[in-house]
Parts: structure tokens; C-alpha cells; sequence
């Protein structure tokens, strides 16, 4: 296992498997639902899709390494090149951008796909590089992250599974536009004391703590509303679902705007009560808010629409057990969403918290 654990290190596998990967899952299983996609065919270009975008994600977030290696080590921050002579450099990025490429060529053919991998794989590229290095480019370097891993992958989704152009398709980019760039403004709130100190002159240095706090608040304000709003697309793009014994319908959103809505409610009760809204990404608590803005959208809504895939048509079962391990469910990684959901819970009842804290149990991989 000690291999496989060092390139995992080498890649950054924790920063971008989990917050990159898991909206794309989103993406395919709901066209798969939304297209009636079921199949050998839909199974095949999923696996080759979830190959070139983990492929493409370590190319973008070793690139960033290369980019940042000096301004890292100053900082004391994990860099895969830390340790690697800057002349193997060329040749791994090199070798995981050609198995990028491998992995997309059956979807070359299909309309949009190649100009917009093109546009990824710039904009990846000077995200950090010269001579454009983006990421010191004002309002760029937040947009730049945010169309690099979120917009960009979705768009490339659709147009690899045939359904470019919907208006589903450009909700979808604008609700994880709004979310990737909630998570840039994080980060540079989060780096901007080391950003500081080594005068990479990200937008949160130049702009100050404050105005970009603020317009962190801002995004983050957005996003329950651009999820409302792809809740209400899915409405009438999903279709509806015969329940066993039963003689009526429920259309497959339903139980995606209760447990939404639940959670919009717990949510703003905990921000009630404590007069703040806890940090979903990059906050050292973890609460409602963690579970509602990031494992509502990119865990839930996933495996519930595995779920019913593999309901409707059982030869999805590896798409499902795919995607649960991709999640690895350890029990560390259960625990704290089942605390601050039991926490709220126990809160709206009236009944005393637990003395642990739920940052004590919240400490996952």
C-alpha cells in the first residue's frame, strides 16, 4: 500500500478527490436519470470519463505545485516537487496529461468536447505559470479556479454525453460556478496571512481581509439559492417514479427538496442561535452548514440518484459501488455529519448538547 499512498500524496489526491470529483458524479448519474442514459454505452463513457477527470485534476493541481513550489516552501505547505528534482518536472506532467488524453479520445468526435478540454487545459495551465500566472490577476484568480474545477468539467459532461446546450446544462454550470467560487474566495481568505508574508499577490491581498470576507459571505449567500434553482430544473427534467404498492408517482426531485429544505431549516436555526454562519469549507467546525452546503449537493444527491439508477435498471450496480468507493465510508468519515445532524436535532428538541465537541469528531482523513 506504501506505493499507492505516496503517489496519492504525489497527486493531492485528498484536495481534489472529494470536493472536485464528487460534483461530476452529480453531473453524469443526473443526465443518466434526465436522458433515460441506461446501459453498457453510459456505463462505459462514465468509467472513461471519471478516468480523464482524475487524470486531467491531477494534471491541473500538479501543474499549480510546479507554479507555486518556491512561494510553498517558504509557507511550510505540502508541494509534490518538494522533494523532486524541477527536471522531472516536464516529464510527469507530461505522462498524466498524455493519460488524460488516452482516457478522452473516445469523446473527441462529440461536439464541444475538444474546444472546451482545450479551455480547461489553459486555463489549468497559467492558473499558476508564466507568463500569465492568473492567480495573481485580480477578480481572474478567482474565476480562474472556479472555471478550471467546476464550470469547465461540468460543460465537459455533458458535451461527452451527448446532451450539450440544455438549460439544464447551464443551471448546473452556474450553480457549481457559484460553488467553486465560494470555495477561491475561501482559500485565499484561508492562505492570505502565508500569501501575504511571500507577496503572492493573490485577489484577497491585494482587496484585504475584510472586502474579500465580505464577498466570500456573498457567494456563500448564493449558492441556496442557485441550488433552489437546479432542484427546480431537475423537477422538470426528472421523471417520476412508480412506488412498489402503491398507485401513484412521485417525481425523483421530491425527496431532494425535503431533505434541502430540512436542512436549509436546521441550518438557519444554528445560525440563529449562534449568530454566525460557520465556515462550510474551510471553517475549522464542523456543523449543519458543512453537511448542507457540501455533503447535501456532492454526497447525497449522488448516491441517492445511484440508488434509483441501479433500481431502475440493475446492471448500473457498478456505477453505485463505484461511487461508494470512491466515498470510503469509514466510520470516522460517518460519524461527524450524524453528530451535527443529532446536534441540531437535539438543539430544535430543547435537549442539552453532547459535552464532545463536534470539531473532536469531526477530524476525518
Amino acid at each position: 500500500m506504501a506505493p499507492i499512498e505516496n503517489l496519492k500524496r504525489l497527486i493531492r489526491w485528498e484536495d481534489w478527490a472529494f470536493g472536485k470529483i464528487l460534483p461530476l458524479f452529480l453531473t453524469a448519474f443526473y443526465i443518466s436519470l434526465a436522458y433515460s442514459e441506461f446501459g453498457p454505452r453510459f456505463i462505459c463513457d462514465f468509467f472513461f470519463l471519471l478516468a480523464f477527470a482524475t487524470f486531467s485534476a491531477a494534471y491541473g493541481f500538479l501543474v499549480n505545485d510546479f507554479g507555486d513550489r518556491d512561494a510553498d516552501l517558504q509557507q511550510g505547505k505540502p508541494n509534490a516537487f518538494a522533494q523532486l528534482d524541477r527536471r522531472r518536472a516536464p516529464f510527469i506532467l507530461g505522462s498524466v496529461l498524455a493519460l488524460a488524453i488516452l482516457a478522452s479520445l473516445r469523446f473527441w468526435q462529440r461536439p464541444w468536447f475538444l474546444p472546451l478540454w482545450i479551455l480547461w487545459l489553459l486555463d489549468a495551465t497559467f492558473y499558476s505559470l508564466a507568463p500569465f500566472r492568473l492567480k495573481e490577476r485580480g477578480v481572474f484568480g478567482l474565476w480562474a479556479p472556479a472555471l478550471a474545477q467546476f464550470i469547465l468539467p461540468s460543460l465537459i459532461f455533458f458535451a461527452a454525453l451527448g446532451h450539450f446546450g440544455g438549460m439544464d446544462m447551464w443551471v448546473f454550470a452556474i450553480y457549481v460556478g457559484a460553488k467553486g467560487m465560494s470555495i477561491a474566495v475561501g482559500q485565499q481568505l484561508a492562505d492570505l496571512a502565508n500569501d501575504t508574508r511571500t507577496r503572492t499577490a493573490t485577489y484577497a491581498v491585494q482587496r484585504g481581509r475584510s472586502r474579500t470576507g465580505r464577498l466570500y459571505i456573498v457567494t456563500l449567500l448564493i449558492e441556496p439559492v442557485l441550488i433552489v434553482v437546479l432542484l427546480a430544473v431537475m423537477t422538470t427534467h426528472l421523471p417520476a417514479l412508480a412506488i412498489p404498492g402503491l398507485q401513484w408517482r412521485v417525481n425523483l426531485a421530491m425527496p431532494l427538496w425535503v431533505g434541502y429544505v430540512t436542512l436549509g431549516i436546521l441550518a438557519l436555526l444554528r445560525w440563529r442561535a449562534t449568530g454566525r454562519l460557520t465556515d462550510p469549507y474551510y471553517g475549522r467546525d464542523k456543523d449543519i452548514f458543512n453537511v448542507w452546503y457540501a455533503l447535501f449537493p456532492c454526497v447525497a444527491i449522488p448516491l441517492y440518484f445511484a440508488v434509483v439508477m441501479t433500481y431502475i435498471s440493475p446492471g448500473n450496480w457498478p456505477v453505485l459501488l463505484l461511487l461508494i468507493l470512491w466515498l470510503n465510508p469509514t466510520p470516522r468519515r460517518l460519524a461527524w455529519p450524524l453528530q451535527a445532524l443529532w446536534t441540531q436535532v437535539r438543539q430544535l428538541l430543547g435537549t442539552p448538547e453532547p459535552k464532545l465537541s463536534l470539531d473532536e469528531l469531526a477530524r476525518t482523513e
